[in-house]
């Protein structure tokens, strides 16, 4: 890798491992891209079918969680499956280098707790009608 270093004018690319205050060079993420080639360390994304199978177990959970607990305490469920599902797939990241669908699954949870949140309200109506 013969290049020029860093151009004054670039400001650097942002990373998370950016190694100085200004980001790093091209040169510096060029060396790094090609080091995880090398060790074969490169990022698994996954396909649709496992996206659909992740999507679905975590949606699953998350109706199961919200079918038996109150109204009241369905947005905390909500809110603490979330966070559990994404501290799970930072650890699957770190860990494995495995990107799971964490936009996706949020997404589900949301419009699930959506659904479920109108089913609840609609049942204490009607008891209390």
């Amino acid at each position: 890798m013969v290049g020029l270093s860093t151009d004054v004018l670039v400001p650097g690319l942002e990373t998370p491992i950016s190694l100085n205050l200004g980001g790093m060079s091209n040169l510096e993420y060029t060396g790094y891209a090609l080091n995880t080639l090398l060790q074969k360390k490169q990022l698994v994304v996954s396909d649709w079918l496992s996206k659909f199978a992740i999507i679905c177990i975590a949606t699953l959970a998350g109706l199961v969680v919200f079918h038996y607990s109150s109204i009241s305490v369905v947005l905390a469920a909500i809110v603490a499956l979330s966070l559990v599902y994404i501290l799970a797939a930072w650890f699957v990241f770190y860990y494995f280098g495995y990107y799971p669908p964490i936009v996706e699954v949020v997404l589900a949870q949301g419009l699930s707790f959506v659904f479920v949140l109108r089913s609840k309200v609609r049942q204490r109506e009607r008891r209390c009608s």
